[in-house]
């Protein structure tokens, strides 16, 4: 099964779903991605699907990797029985084994967003691997667990930010999402660098960011703009 692809298209702030690879959001668009070992295939053309998966030897997830596959928010209870796995796949079908296989990993990142919404660090820095990267539209390149979760802990002590999602494109390399990001400045933050903003004052904009996944944690954060930030007065 080939992965969703995201293509911007018409106005900025546009986002269009077909076949293809799951897409990496590059400078406000998203180029079409296709995640094989042995190099990049055309959009459209599959004839890489098999060599992937026949040479395609990713990081196997720990046990509490919150992306793993089949993931439910933790282990599931009967994680360790293959065969009644294997089973209940095969009588649900192509369809729902695809639902299944990714629906653990959708309420992962919802519990993620929300941990980073109430601005708490020690939760959602458990969703990144140690070496994770974040690549952000208007900061430096920031590289590592620590970097991260520090840079969010010091913009939260003027500024919260809340995700509301949009969209989500889910497979086992990534999760592309449509966010509107609210910035709320609690205190005045005159070098804020979405835009300057005094207490009480919020601006929201929509983001399109790919995370990428390795060993069910994030590794890559890609963030692009979507359009223009909205300021909303105190």
């Amino acid at each position: 099964e080939v992965p969703a692809r995201f293509e911007v298209k018409g106005k900025p702030g546009g986002l269009a779903v077909a076949a293809g690879g799951l897409g990496h959001l590059l400078g406000g668009q998203i180029r079409p991605v296709l995640p094989f070992a042995h190099g990049q295939h055309p959009v459209g053309d599959d004839s890489g699907v098999v060599e992937r998966r026949r040479h395609d030897r990713p990081a196997v997830p720990a046990d509490d990797a919150p992306f793993a596959p089949h993931a439910d928010g933790g282990r599931s209870a009967d994680a360790g029985d293959g065969r009644e796995q294997r089973v209940a796949h095969l009588r649900a079908g192509p369809r729902s084994r695809g639902l299944q296989h990714h629906a653990g990993q959708r309420a992962a990142f919802h519990a993620y967003a929300t941990a980073f919404s109430a601005g708490d660090g020690a939760r959602f820095g458990t969703y990144y691997n140690d070496d994770v990267v974040l690549d952000l539209p208007s900061a430096p390149l920031l590289e590592g667990r620590a970097a991260i979760v520090g840079f969010y802990t010091a913009m939260f002590e003027r500024v919260r930010e809340t995700l509301t999602i949009n969209h989500l494109v889910v497979d086992d390399g990534g999760i592309a999402a449509d966010i509107i990001s609210t910035f709320t400045a609690h205190a005045d933050a005159p070098d804020f660098q979405v835009m300057p903003l005094q207490a009480g004052q919020a601006v929201s904009v929509r983001v399109f960011v790919y995370y990428t996944l390795t060993a069910g944690r994030i590794s890559h954060i890609k963030v692009a703009r979507a359009g223009q930030p909205e300021l909303h007065p105190a």
